[in-house]
């Protein structure tokens, strides 16, 4: 018999490491614009700023995303377990959900920062 708690997991990290296949990518476009901006003055370091600020932001966003996932799963609890829906799927698809919302701001922050480093090549 399979543990559908541990199947979330599994599904949920294998999600994660597809859709953050392009942060060395992004490291990699992203380092020779921090030490450009190293020579100039510090007026005018708008990456560096973008690169600080907008983790800041996405981890902000992904920490009230998985706290509302997280919520609504509570909610509908108890409505589903007398459903006849078994409760170790109810876990499993509650912290499927949590772990989903928390990573997508990041995820989606990422794939922004891939389309617009790469464009200025």
């Amino acid at each position: 018999m399979q543990n559908p708690i541990f199947d979330a997991y599994a599904k949920w990290a294998l999600a994660t490491a597809t859709e953050f296949r392009l942060a060395p990518a992004v490291m990699g476009l992203r380092i020779p614009m921090l030490m450009a901006e190293m020579l100039e003055p510090s007026s005018t370091r708008r990456e560096t700023l973008s690169a600080v600020t907008e983790k800041a932001a996405a981890l902000h966003e992904g920490l009230l995303q998985a706290y509302v996932a997280a919520w609504r799963s509570a909610w509908t609890y108890w409505p589903q377990l007398m459903s006849g829906r078994p409760a170790t799927r109810l876990a499993a698809d509650a912290v499927g959900q949590t772990l989903r919302a928390a990573t997508k701001p990041a995820s989606r922050r990422l794939k922004a920062n891939h389309r617009r480093l790469s464009r200025r090549r």
